[in-house]
């Protein structure tokens, strides 16, 4: 199934469209993928499926998907938002370079509860990397930002803590 612009998408929220839409083919090749499908919560057929086909249990697994392709789509069920994103970012990355998803059941859950990273305070002239890279995070399934900002603030009373934060922003960038 190819993936495509027009392609329908239903129930994503509005803050993955611009990392979907770079994956998307503007003129199909193959046969299209019409419709994807988020679908929260999962039933229990589904529960049952992942249970007896992977050998994952749905119920232990609160951010944990089963992806399915069947005919023209591809449905992501879970039992959270946070779990339907994170199967909709893994059929994208199993997309190959013309778009077409050739796989047609996927039943994954994140390891850790917590993956994330912390930041430094990006400056003016980078806030679009840094929404990029935030795009770059939820593709790969993060969830959490620790956003350092006490680096960002000038001690005028206090100028050994400004040059401890330049050392430290510089070992940073090393």
């Amino acid at each position: 199934l190819q993936f495509t612009i027009d392609t329908e998408i239903i129930g994503a929220p509005s803050y993955v469209e611009p990392i979907i839409e770079k994956f998307a083919v503007k003129t199909a090749t193959a046969e299209v993928m019409k419709k994807i499908e988020l679908v929260v919560p999962m039933s229990a057929d589904i529960k049952r499926f992942a249970s007896e086909e992977c050998g994952v249990d749905m119920t232990q697994q609160p951010e944990g998907f089963v992806l399915k392709a069947k005919d023209d789509t591809v449905s992501v069920y879970s039992d959270t938002n946070k779990g339907a994103v994170y199967g909709l970012m893994t059929m994208l990355r199993c997309l190959d370079d013309d778009g077409n998803f050739g796989v047609q059941c996927i039943c994954d859950y994140p390891f850790s509860a917590f993956r994330g990273i912390k930041l430094m305070m990006p400056a003016r002239s980078e806030i679009r990397e840094f929404k990029n890279f935030i795009a770059m995070m939820v593709y790969f399934r993060h969830n959490t930002v620790m956003l350092e900002i006490g680096g960002a603030m000038e001690y005028k009373r206090h100028p050994e803590i400004n040059e401890g934060w330049e050392e430290y922003a510089a070992f940073m960038s090393e």
